[in-house]
């Protein structure tokens, strides 16, 4: 008998005159569910809310236990080791999951309001009675474990592509050309949302947007400067620029159009500069002015200094006035439209 030479991806054999005898049917037939699942052979399954029933299906439920091991659902593991130290190869990559959805081509019909193509989803739940956790929908983190290393460490590198990679790298333009250029129509790069209260009205949504703990930034090495540099929470330094002295146009970039905001508020959105959010500046639209103090706690404000832009002049609202001052003594200088005056100050 000729020896047996095994072909995973061949589901006609083994034959009769092999080692497969009468157990041929049912060898051909496992091979053809495993190459549904991984060969992409056909395999077109029912789809099911939550319940997925397709690709990789994996269920497990442990019982009680009173190991503190990490269970895990999937984990994929790999090492690099095929790099030669002294080379300079460029664009070197070790990807652990490689996760795309796709919508098909033509699929724009007008009447499809809601159509959703996630890379992936992760959701971290508490069981439906009395179990409780801390929630952790998704964790990246980077292990930096070399004490020279010079190369940026990235938690999170939210990217827009408009095109492939290799479109990108081979041609530089895009499938469709510009078009109607509404390539990143209503983007977000990082976006916070909740489900509303139920019928119920119980509190439902997000207590804070971003929070810096405890020991989160650390001095750090800097390439450009050769030098450690303190940490800052939020950067806008590598933006280039400015290119004019009006906020407006001064980060427009001779490739893109720039920011013309660093942090945008809405009417009344305040910053708060206490731990107690008792000392705040915002914007009072309706009186027309700018609060640059406001003092109080819940539920109420009182504006201590603003500046009245309908009429140009700053507004002391809550200060109490005196009687009428001492003799001017000393004074402070201001300068409006290019004119210098003075402010005459007396002692009280």
């Amino acid at each position: 008998m000729p020896p047996y030479d095994p072909n995973p991806d061949d589901v006609a054999i083994p034959v009769l005159s092999t080692l497969a005898g009468t157990a041929q049917a049912d060898f051909v037939a496992l091979k053809q569910k495993v190459n549904n699942v991984f060969l992409l052979a056909g395999y077109n399954p029912v789809l099911k809310q939550q319940v997925i029933n397709a690709g990789l299906n994996l269920d497990i439920s442990i019982p009680a236990s009173t190991s503190a091991a990490i269970a895990y659902g999937y984990a994929a593991n790999i090492t690099r080791n095929d790099l030669n130290g002294g080379s300079s190869l460029a664009n070197v990559a070790a990807v652990a999951a490689q996760l795309n959805a796709r919508l098909g081509d033509n699929l724009n019909a007008p009447f499809v309001k809601d159509t959703y193509v996630f890379g992936y989803a992760s959701e971290a739940w508490t069981g439906e009675i009395a179990s409780q956790a801390t929630l952790i929908g998704g964790e990246m983190a980077i292990i930096s474990q070399y004490n020279a290393n010079q190369m940026a460490m990235l938690g999170n590198n939210i990217v827009f592509k408009n095109m492939s990679d290799v479109q990108k790298i081979n041609v530089n333009h895009t499938h469709q050309g510009k078009g109607a250029d509404k390539y990143n129509s209503n983007s977000i790069a990082l976006f916070f949302s909740s489900f509303a209260r139920s019928l119920d009205g119980e509190r439902c949504g997000w207590g804070r947007g971003l929070v810096f703990t405890d020991s989160c930034f650390d001095e750090y090495w800097d390439n450009i400067t050769g030098s450690f540099r303190r940490p800052v929470g939020i950067d806008f330094r590598e933006q280039d620029g400015p290119f004019t002295s009006e906020p407006w146009t001064a980060y427009i970039t001779p490739l893109k159009s720039g920011i013309s905001s660093a942090i945008c508020l809405a009417e009344y959105q305040s910053i708060t500069w206490d731990r107690l959010q008792f000392i705040r500046t915002y914007l009072d639209s309706t009186n027309e002015r700018f609060i640059i103090l406001g003092i109080g706690a819940s539920p109420t404000t009182v504006p201590v200094l603003a500046y009245n832009y309908d009429l140009n002049c700053l507004e002391f609202p809550s200060i109490a006035l005196t009687g009428a001052p001492s003799p001017v003594s000393a004074s402070i200088p201001v300068r409006v439209n290019g004119t210098d005056w003075f402010i005459g100050l007396s002692p009280a």
